[in-house]
């Protein structure tokens, strides 16, 4: 079997890592996990998100939802060059080094230089990404943890030690009728807690869905930062294209008029006017000039200015000479599409500039909350509603919704998705509610699948069969939104009740809670949305 190596993917950068912790400033009150702290060495699958990364046992225990070994918020990340005369060179190339809020140096080493370049192009990317928003990433101060109302002293390896929950300071004796407290059981990053520690069976649910939420505003902020420099490369590339252009046709006409005498009404692709787009003669020259072309990207987006580039090997050059500059590279760094459209203009993959600018603007302008095309929406709605069968139109919606993950470029299901989901969402507002409601259970099924989502490109699948799932809900049938959560709840007491439940199933339980939670807020109409769960989820979650 091949190792599994380092993959960076829609704002999710996973792989196993060799981690040696060191230097950790922990908190007096977490006594389990200071000693792993101080000296700890692991070999963990980490997952890194923005800047916060957080380490499994393996990715096993990862793919079932188990609780995280440790979770730390990076702060600084530099390539690590060990020294020393027993040090292989091979070692030296792939080592690296992180700072934590906390102050702990963590020392990690990847399986190949290759992995290495991949997490400090993460790291650096989610650091760029935390200082480029100060104003929504702001530091927050570290909660004080609770003292503990009771203590029991338990004996392990002969020596006896002090267990109380170290998230609600919950009494913990033998006269109690609760369940004990978990040792080492999840990390508490709120308190500064980087590692396992000590929790009771309602705290340790309570800091799942807690890290699940944190976990999607991380995937939210990795998404627009992509966005955001890819938009920037964009620009930058077609000033480029147009400046060489320019030079090129400079060129071309100083030639012409040492050759003819005269400047002559020389109509060209790349011809420019100085203030109008008039030509020396004063004819007009408004159809393929550049001119139009800079008219049409005055405005937030272009309007397909690679209509008009001509393939010369002048443009072609002077993209290849840009995406090897320093300035562009951090766009490379930011945004792995970028940098694998890149990579193809590199190979000879692409052959000219506006095949690259294409690329380019294709992908800068179908993000995850790129609004849908009314008129191609309308259409493929109207396809939907000739054809008449909703089983069709069911199998599209669960293949568009759970696709393979074997896509590296292009993600043409979300829009699909929107897609169908309006055309359902037509079909409730005209009185067709009995339609949709015979579907319900696999609309459950499909939602259920899809949790919880794990890059910013499932998320955004996910929002949208939320969104549909709680409009349904909320302003047709409350009929529907009691059957969502009675299947729901079934699901949940699988999840958290049977130790040998799927994985599958034991990985979503704490997205479930959180949908439940928003479901019943909005139902009894909490404000902003938030606050509910506690009729739905029958004590399963105390905050």
């Amino acid at each position: 079997m091949s190792p599994i190596t380092a993959r960076r993917h829609h704002g999710v950068c996973k792989g196993p890592l060799w981690k040696h912790f060191t230097a950790g400033v922990q908190p007096s009150s977490s006594p389990s996990a200071s000693g792993q702290q101080e000296e700890g060495k692991s070999y963990d699958y980490c997952v890194l998100v923005g800047h916060t990364m957080t380490s499994y046992v393996d990715a096993n225990s990862y793919q079932k939802g188990d609780h995280p070994v440790s979770q730390v918020r990076i702060v600084g990340a530099s390539a690590w060059n060990r020294t020393g005369p027993m040090e292989k060179e091979l070692m030296i190339e792939t080592s690296f080094r992180m700072v934590t809020f906390q102050g702990t140096h963590v020392y990690c080493t990847a399986p190949s230089s290759i992995d290495r370049n991949t997490w400090l192009a993460a790291l650096h990317a989610g650091l760029e990404a935390s200082f480029s928003r100060p104003s929504q990433d702001q530091e927050k101060p570290l909660l004080t943890p609770p003292s503990p109302t009771k203590t029991m002293k338990v004996k392990r390896w002969g020596q006896a030690k002090e267990v109380y929950c170290q998230s609600c300071g919950r009494k913990d004796d033998a006269e109690s009728s609760k369940p004990p407290v978990q040792q080492a059981s999840a990390p508490l990053p709120q308190y500064g807690m980087e590692t396992r520690c000590d929790l009771c069976p309602e705290c340790l649910v309570t800091q799942g869905v807690l890290l699940h939420t944190q976990m999607l505003n991380n995937l939210y902020a990795s998404e627009s930062h992509e966005r955001s420099a890819l938009k920037e490369a964009r620009d930058i590339a077609l000033k480029t294209v147009q400046e060489a252009a320019l030079d090129e046709n400079s060129g071309v006409s100083g030639s012409t008029e040492e050759h003819t005498g005269s400047a002559g009404d020389q109509s060209s692709w790349t011809q420019v006017g100085s203030d109008a787009s008039t030509t020396e003669g004063g004819t007009a020259n408004t159809a393929g000039s550049w001119t139009s072309v800079e008219g049409n990207t005055k405005g937030s987006e272009p309007n397909q200015p690679w209509i008009n580039i001509p393939p010369s090997a002048a443009s072609t050059r002077a993209l290849l000479d840009l995406v090897k500059t320093a300035s562009f590279t951090s766009y490379r760094r930011s945004c792995p599409l970028l940098d694998i459209i890149c990579i193809r203009l590199e190979t000879g993959d692409m052959g000219f500039a506006g095949e690259f600018l294409e690329a380019l603007d294709d992908e800068s302008t179908h993000g995850m909350f790129q609004a849908v095309d009314d008129e191609a929406g309308a259409l493929k709605k109207e396809a939907l509603v000739v054809a008449g069968d909703m089983g069709n139109a069911m199998k599209l919606l669960q293949d568009h919704a759970v696709p393979p993950t074997t896509e590296i470029v292009g993600d043409n299901h979300t829009e699909m998705l929107a897609y169908l989901l309006e055309f359902f969402l037509d079909l409730v507002d005209e009185g067709e509610l009995s339609s949709v409601a015979f579907f319900w259970p696999q609309l459950q099924c499909i939602h259920l699948r899809m949790l919880p989502p794990g890059n910013s490109h499932e998320l955004a699948r996910v929002e949208l069969m939320e969104d549909f799932l709680m409009t349904v809900c909320c302003k047709h049938s409350v009929q529907l939104a009691i059957e969502l959560i009675w299947g729901y709840v079934a699901d949940l007491e699988e999840s958290l009740t049977n130790a040998t439940c799927g994985a599958a199933c034991r990985k979503r339980r704490f997205a479930v809670m959180r949908f439940l939670c928003e479901l019943e807020s909005l139902l009894f109409d909490f404000e902003e949305g938030w606050g509910g769960g506690s009729v739905s989820l029958r004590g399963m979650l105390v905050p």
